[in-house]
């Protein structure tokens, strides 16, 4: 390995650790892009060096945090090296990270005495605490404690989202062609995704559990996280169509960053509601040229 090589792992490895201590959700990203140009081999190295300096140094839960953010790399890359598609490739690296999280919590509350609930309980009262609220305006702490599983569910399937587009534009940037992966998803591959039809189904059901008062409590429970999670999907979806259209019209990319700015400070729940309605009007497909258009 040359040096400059060992350059650029090293400084792949110590992004990702100040990243994991800053923000915690782009600490995929110099992991991902280490994975991707330098093999598993460097991979491994650089999430050990890391993680030892992190252990002597930092907290018990950035330690977890950085784990969190190998794990999700190394499981969606090695997903992605396969080509099993991007949902499944999402879905499999949700699955790992969450059965590893029970199982640690688990193990954290035998022998530890770890309280999730309570630890829970303590960040949504505090985060809640900090808030300035208009006047006559209050937050249901206790409904907020009740949604933390499907905000996790989201911040997961967030970051893969995120972290898995900003990596091919740093590439693209950076002049790097990932020569560690056999296969790699690609813009217009993400441009085209969308949810199954027959998620409608779940996404009206869980609309029912959620804004009617049902019985037994914990199929309200249920049924409000499912609707959290199911909007963040159709916000995906409808995403796509957007992105979509602009790559069809050739939009500027400085009309896109405004657009972007916009869908995600005001415009989520309209996006969402695009990619629900998806299903009957076929958007992407009325924004194709037509045959005789071309010609």
């Amino acid at each position: 390995m040359n040096y400059r090589a060992a350059l650029t792992n090293l400084f792949l490895t110590a992004a990702a650790a100040i990243l994991t201590v800053s923000t915690v959700i782009l600490a995929p990203l110099p992991l991902m892009l280490l994975r991707r140009n330098k093999g598993r081999g460097s991979f491994a190295v650089g999430a050990v060096i890391a993680c030892s300096i992190l252990f002597w140094f930092t907290s018990p839960v950035t330690v977890g945090a950085f784990l969190v953010a190998v794990l999700l790399t190394a499981v969606f890359s090695e997903c992605e090296n396969q080509n099993i598609g991007y949902s499944s490739a999402v879905f499999v690296s949700l699955m790992v990270i969450c059965g590893l999280g029970i199982l640690s919590t688990g193990y954290a509350v035998e022998h530890f005495g770890f309280e999730p609930i309570e630890f829970f309980r303590s960040q949504v009262y505090g985060a809640v605490s900090q808030l300035t609220l208009p006047a006559g305006v209050t937050v249901d702490r206790d409904a907020l404690l009740n949604q933390v599983p499907s905000g996790i569910v989201i911040l997961i399937v967030f970051t893969i989202w995120l972290n898995s587009i900003l990596v091919g534009r740093l590439e693209k940037l950076l002049g790097w062609k990932a020569p560690g992966q056999t296969h790699i998803f690609k813009s217009k591959e993400l441009r085209k995704w969308k949810l199954p039809d027959a998620t409608v189904w779940l996404a009206l059901s869980s609309v029912a559990g959620s804004f009617f008062d049902i019985q037994p409590v914990w199929m309200h429970w249920v049924a409000t996280n499912t609707f959290n999670v199911v909007v963040m999907l159709y916000f995906f979806q409808g995403l796509a169509i957007v992105v979509d259209l602009f790559a069809i019209k050739k939009v500027a990319p400085f009309w896109r960053t405004i657009a972007y700015l916009f869908i995600f400070s005001q415009l989520f729940l309209m996006v969402a509601f695009l990619g629900f309605v998806d299903l009957w009007l076929t958007f992407r497909d009325r924004a194709k040229p037509k045959e005789s258009t071309i010609a």
